[in-house]
């Protein structure tokens, strides 16, 4: 009988779990890292594959997202050339992590939080134009 009772209160909590986190793999999944964003809900891993990303990146409205390489493979992050647009913008969005990315080439920023919580780990950074990370009216950022 007690068991019985345990195994109805675990399913009858079940859907009030929530939505678990999913891993959206670049380019399998979706073909560029802002369409991953783009699809990427509350807590998921987006894992970016081997390569050189040419792109501007902008994580607004989400928390605890995550992007990191798939492993070991060195990901480049370039962005498009625009002076005024970073390769990773981060607004108004808690506790993103960007993880072991490589920042090559930039010519503006190459991440700018804002309005953000956000974690930026074992990142490197070459012949950026502007800053490596821009802090803008942030709190509990981890660098």
């Amino acid at each position: 009988m007690r068991i019985a009772l345990l195994v109805l209160s675990i399913v009858l909590a079940l859907p009030c779990a929530g939505p678990l986190a999913a891993e959206i793999h670049v380019p399998a999944d979706q073909p560029t890292i802002q369409a991953a964003v783009t699809e990427a809900g509350d807590g998921d891993v987006i894992v970016i594959a081997k390569g050189k990303y040419k792109e501007d990146v902008t994580i607004s409205g989400k928390s605890n997202l995550t992007l990191r390489p798939d492993g070991a493979v060195k990901v480049e992050m370039r962005g498009t050339g625009s002076f005024n647009d970073p390769a990773i913008f981060i607004d108004v969005s808690n506790n993103v992590i960007v993880q072991g990315l490589k920042f090559k080439k930039t010519k503006g920023d190459a991440i700018y939080v804002a309005n953000s919580q956000a974690t930026i780990d074992a990142c490197t950074f070459k012949s950026i134009g502007f800053a490596a990370i821009r802090l803008q009216v942030t709190t509990g950022c981890v660098v």
